[in-house]
């Protein structure tokens, strides 16, 4: 463990070192040529780009919306297509009449979604939750579906011998059984969740990282294109960092589910009828 400790901040140290050496190749580049400037702005620029927007205030504003935007479209996406996904085992023939459906609308470009997601919803919140769920549903859904199934392999067999209805199959194996799928879906949609958002304010918005992209670019202000988007980064590793946290404590949720207690008594259960059987 120690070992393993050393190494991550030896890596950690030359991840810093190369970084630290390419920003230094780019301010040096940027200072010795006007079009190098004019393309991509420098480091020092960027930074106080970046400053100036935290003192005037649209900074914050921004990346609050954006934020809100990301965080209701991915966990409304998230569970709607869970839910689905994992309701769709209870029906082998709704499944798989709905398969080519879902794969059909799950290649649609969220991109030309977009005009229709104005007219149904305006330039507000609501587009941009809406546009941010539908890029996380269908990922959502099939992973869920297919950690339904993977569930299904693993444990299901242990209440063969006790002629279990499905429902109670579905609520104490299926759902808690597949919380793999779903967490692992989540840290997904963390990224889908901000393009999807992200797409919504670049198409009309008043507010937004993606506004503020939009806007710098339309004036040919690099530094604040760069200084926006460094944000949209730092806010897309800090939800992805969220994500990993709530999935590590995935055992929480299944244990509330009960799967844990409930596979261990039947399989003594089944141990014992086992045991009488050989001995009989």
């Amino acid at each position: 463990m120690t070992k393993s400790f050393s190494e991550n901040h030896v890596s950690l140290a030359w991840s810093m070192f190369v970084a630290l050496i390419l920003l230094a190749s780019w301010e040096l580049a940027a200072r010795g040529s006007e079009n190098i400037l004019f393309l991509f702005s420098k480091p020092s620029q960027i930074l106080s780009a970046l400053l100036a927007m935290a003192i005037s205030g649209t900074l914050v504003v921004d990346m609050a919306v954006t934020t809100a935007e990301v965080l209701l479209g991915t966990a409304a996406g998230t569970v709607l297509g869970s839910a689905l996904g994992l309701a769709l085992w209870l029906s082998t023939r709704t499944a798989r009449i709905a398969a080519p459906f879902v794969v059909m609308a799950a290649n649609f470009p969220i991109f030309a979604l977009a005009p229709a997601a104005i007219v149904w919803l305006g330039i507000g919140l609501g587009m941009k939750v809406f546009l941010a769920a539908f890029a996380t549903f269908f990922v959502s859904l099939q992973l869920a579906h297919r950690g339904a199934g993977e569930a299904v392999k693993q444990f299901t067999g242990v209440f063969d011998g006790f002629r279990a209805k499905r429902q109670d199959i579905y609520l104490k194996v299926i759902v808690p059984g597949a919380m793999e799928s779903v967490f692992s879906a989540m840290r997904v949609n963390v990224g889908l969740g901000v393009l999807g958002a992200f797409i919504g304010e670049f198409i009309a918005a008043d507010r937004g990282l993606g506004r503020a992209i939009v806007r710098a670019s339309g004036l040919y202000q690099i530094d604040r294109v760069f200084a926006a988007s460094l944000c949209i980064i730092v806010l897309a590793s800090l939800l992805d960092r969220l994500a990993y946290g709530i999935q590590k404590e995935k055992l929480l949720l299944a244990r509330a589910f009960g799967l844990p207690r409930v596979l261990r008594v039947h399989s003594k259960m089944l141990k014992c009828e086992q045991k009488k059987e050989l001995a009989g």
